[in-house]
């Protein structure tokens, strides 16, 4: 079953649950929550300070419907878009290209992001043991990576990456112009390309190119 929300105007999204949200630029905002019809009134979908938070409202006997609310699907269309929230282990992904300007990814936990952007500016936020996947292109990407996490992002065209990683994260990454990476831990930043890198290494850290 499919029901269209009506919700006031939003440029962010907050996942944190169960279950997948779908993203598309648009010039009409729309949102469409598609469940089965006796778990509708359980998805919770409200926007506060611009941002629209998306949840599950839990109830005794909800571990039993864990495979419905798995398979919740989200579609949300927005005209702009500024940054993408996501905690726990749900997924957020994109249905054709995204066209934004700065964009702030935030990503805790188990939790999944695949995007394809058409973007000015990317900054990446990981902490946990999530994964980000990007592609499209791009003017700058920053990545902040704590924890166990990884960044897939060799398929986005960017001229100018910068990265700080600790734990025993892993990056891969495209950048034409320059590469400035400061690396701890036991994480790793594979790249592509041949920018001019301004790196500083400790511990088994790891910078090399992809082969």
């Amino acid at each position: 079953m499919t029901e269209v929300r009506e919700l006031s105007k939003f440029h962010s999204v907050d996942l944190r649950s169960l279950g997948r949200v779908v993203l598309a630029s648009g010039p009409e905002q729309k949102v469409e929550v598609e469940a089965e019809e006796d778990l509708q009134s359980r998805v919770r979908t409200e926007v506060q300070g611009g941002v629209l938070m998306i949840g599950l409202r839990w109830w005794l006997g909800a571990l039993l419907r864990v495979p419905e609310l798995a398979d919740v699907v989200v579609r949300v269309t927005v005209p702009e878009l500024r940054e993408i929230r996501l905690s726990g282990a749900g997924q957020v992904r994109s249905e054709g290209p995204l066209r934004v300007g700065d964009l702030d990814l935030r990503l805790s936990g188990a939790g999944r992001l695949l995007l394809e952007l058409t973007a000015e500016r990317v900054l990446a936020r990981l902490s946990g043991a999530g994964a980000v996947d990007l592609s499209g292109t791009a003017g700058e990407l920053e990545i902040r990576l704590s924890g166990a996490g990884a960044v897939q992002a060799e398929r986005l065209e960017t001229r100018r990456v910068r990265i700080r990683a600790s734990g025993a994260g892993e990056c891969r990454v495209q950048a034409s112009e320059t590469l400035e990476a400061e690396v701890s831990g036991a994480g790793s930043v594979r790249y592509r390309g041949n920018p001019r890198i301004d790196s500083r290494i400790t511990g088994v850290g790891r910078l090399a190119p992809i082969d």
